[in-house]
């Protein structure tokens, strides 16, 4: 039986397969057969039995392990016996060698970075996924039971984009801005690329070389993109819709993304039938509109007189100049319509539509003028005195 190893390497990983081999001589020829195929797991197991640092991507130079940003690790505990079941992984200054704190297990509050990306394996050894320029450093194993320690020293190469493989929720109103925060660091000599790109909803796809006219036409001039020599990745929308609720992704390269689901919450009407309003000529009329929860604000509202052939309810229309009033100015969530001066061409049924998509109906009657001697009476049913009697 004789062991194979072959590795396959693209731009994005290293794919390690170990095959098996059965080499048997038939009729004075050799003739190999595959008996069975492992997965990258079986050459982790050999070389974590020869004490090598297992990785993806990374390379062992002088003494130094140097891997790429996004990529993972595996840092050895040489020379340790590990029958020591108790093992503690420190990070260190550079510079002093002096050890800050704890990797694993995590220090609570200066390792956090680390949560989530490390563990310990069998042999004592440290692994760390997700690798970023900010990991680049010293790291010492030391066991509890005995003195012994040793440390490893890690260079990450390239750029790191902060909160890879991140989510984050976020929730805002309709009107409201969000600033959808991406940034990358990078070691010397390198820069942020062009790779760096935004995944919006609805599978479009930026990046810092999109044409500005084509970026306005897909949000109105109300997307916003930083300078990314910086560093800063980062997206601004104001002026939200509910029409911008969906995922967004900032991506570094094809291994580095970030996550932000967003959520718009848009004007849900506190009551779409209302009891009919009753009036007469001359007299004013509050047709109540509003959005339940107070913090929101609609894009886009508008009044109609349904039986009108849905005319607009506003001050540019003539049969309502000077006789028409609004709140949402001065409150959002109010989208109430007063009327004055009522006339009988009034009534009818008045709708609040929200942003094409919900509506409320209220309707208006309107009950005219008699007049009697040189009284107006606002009501066609009054008593008659009998002079006859």
């Amino acid at each position: 039986m004789v062991y194979f190893i072959k590795v396959f390497q693209d731009d994005t990983r290293t794919l390690t397969v170990v095959y098996i081999m059965d080499i048997r001589r038939v009729n004075g020829e050799e003739e190999t057969e595959r008996v069975m195929a492992s997965d990258v797991m079986c050459l982790c197991v050999f070389l974590l039995c020869a004490g090598l640092q297992y990785t993806t991507g990374c390379e062992v130079v002088s003494g130094f392990v140097i891997c790429s940003a996004g990529e993972s690790v595996l840092l050895s505990c040489r020379d340790i016996n590990s029958g020591h079941t108790e093992v503690q992984w420190w990070y260190s200054d550079p510079q002093t060698y002096t050890p800050q704190y704890s990797v694993f297990p995590v220090d609570a509050v200066k390792g956090q970075r680390y949560k989530d990306r490390v563990q310990i394996l069998r042999n004592l050894s440290l692994s760390i996924t997700r690798l970023s320029v900010e990991d680049a450093g010293i790291y010492w194993c030391k066991t509890t039971e005995t003195d012994k320690e040793r440390y490893v020293e890690l260079a990450v190469q390239g750029c790191s984009l902060s909160g890879n493989e991140g989510s984050v929720e976020i929730s805002r109103y309709s009107g409201e801005s969000v600033f959808l925060s991406c940034s990358v660091k990078c070691s010397p000599r390198h820069e942020p690329d062009s790779k760096f790109r935004w995944k919006l909803p609805n599978y479009i796809e930026i990046n810092h070389t999109i044409n500005p006219t084509e970026l306005r036409r897909l949000y109105q001039g109300r997307l916003h993109m930083f300078d990314i020599s910086s560093g800063n990745l980062s997206l601004l929308i104001s002026d939200l819709t509910e029409e911008d609720e969906g995922l967004y992704s900032c991506w570094s390269d094809e291994n580095q993304h970030k996550n932000f689901r967003l959520t718009v919450k848009g004007c849900t009407l506190s009551e779409t039938e209302r009891e009919p309003e009753t009036k007469y000529t001359g007299d004013s009329v509050l047709l109540s509109c509003s959005c339940e929860d107070p913090n929101t604000k609609p894009e886009d509202f508008r009044w109609t007189h349904v039986e009108s052939s849905g005319t607009e309810v506003s001050s540019e229309t003539p049969r309502y100049k000077d006789r028409v009033h609004t709140f949402h100015k001065t409150t959002p969530s109010n989208l109430s319509l007063l009327i004055s001066n009522l006339t009988e061409d009034d009534q009818g049924t008045y709708r609040c539509t929200v942003n094409n998509k919900t509506s409320a109906d209220t309707r208006l009657i309107v009950k005219g003028e008699t007049v009697v001697g040189s009284k107006i009476i606002k009501d066609f049913c009054f008593p008659v005195p009998n002079y006859l009697e």
